[in-house]
């Protein structure tokens, strides 16, 4: 296998271990790994998830690597766009076909060199076009206050009053409390709520067809959910659930990227 190595070579090196580096929060679209200190890297493969928010415009996923004064040494294009509201799968490694077609729907293949990297040299990965980075869209839900009982479809054992969203218990399954909104299948939004008075079962946010985590507790909770096909938004009790919701609120993240890094790694 052929490489480059970018940095001075220090004969008293380690031996070479694989190791995996991952940021796996659906956040952002413009993230970087940093070669930590008395470290070496050798990069091996790349692997990134895109997802991409309803705002318009082609991204285009790019690698660069950097030294430490942030000037760029190299940089791996993808060989395809992606439009507004879909999820692509990017694999980068040496070796690899240079693609640019999908394959299997949603996956893309581009080579990648084998690099050795020096403590404090960055491996930055990106959409080339910085459609939507960030920061949070606007808000999608009307009345997530439960200042009047409006707005929301309210399932088997849900009412509205005195400012909240009660589940009495008296459903015999699952029940919704629902707002008929414009979710994008595909694109990731960071979903808030407020639980409180529970007193049995547990009670989940779902963004379309998507659920998020189970909740069985009182307090403020603050997750991201890629949202399934349906577009609606529902609080959702289990069969058990007693409590009230308030505070409700959904919105666009922006583009979300997951990354995961395979390098090998030696002590210098």
């Amino acid at each position: 296998m052929s490489f480059f190595n970018v940095g001075k070579q220090t004969p008293e090196a380690t031996e070479w271990r694989a190791v995996k580096q991952a940021d796996e929060g659906l956040n952002d679209s413009d993230k970087k790994f940093t070669v930590p200190s008395g470290k070496e890297w050798m990069l091996q493969s790349l692997r990134v998830e895109l997802a991409a928010s309803s705002v318009t415009g082609d991204r285009q996923i790019a690698v660069e690597i950097q030294d430490t004064d942030d000037d760029v040494l190299f940089e791996f294009i993808a060989g395809i766009v992606q439009a507004t509201g879909e999820t692509r799968n990017y694999h980068f490694a040496s070796g690899l076909s240079d693609l640019t077609s999908l394959r299997d729907t949603d996956h893309l293949m581009t080579p990648l060199a084998s690099i050795i990297l020096p403590a404090g040299y960055d491996i930055r990965v990106f959409d080339n076009n910085a459609v939507d980075p960030g920061p949070l869209g606007s808000e999608e839900i009307t009345n997530g206050s439960f200042a009047a009982d409006s707005d929301w479809a309210k399932g088997a054992g849900w009412t509205i009053a005195s400012d909240v969203a009660h589940s009495d218990g008296t459903q015999l399954g699952d029940a919704d409390l629902t707002q008929t909104v414009a979710l994008t299948n595909g694109v990731a939004y960071t979903v808030t709520f407020t639980v409180s008075n529970r007193s049995a079962g547990n009670v989940v946010a779902v963004c379309g067809d998507t659920e998020g985590a189970d909740h069985g507790e009182d307090g403020t909770f603050t997750e991201e959910i890629l949202a399934g096909s349906g577009g609606d938004f529902d609080i959702r009790a289990d069969v058990d659930f007693i409590g009230d919701i308030d505070n409700v609120s959904v919105k666009d993240v922006g583009d979300g990227m997951i990354l995961q890094l395979l390098v090998l790694e030696r002590t210098v």
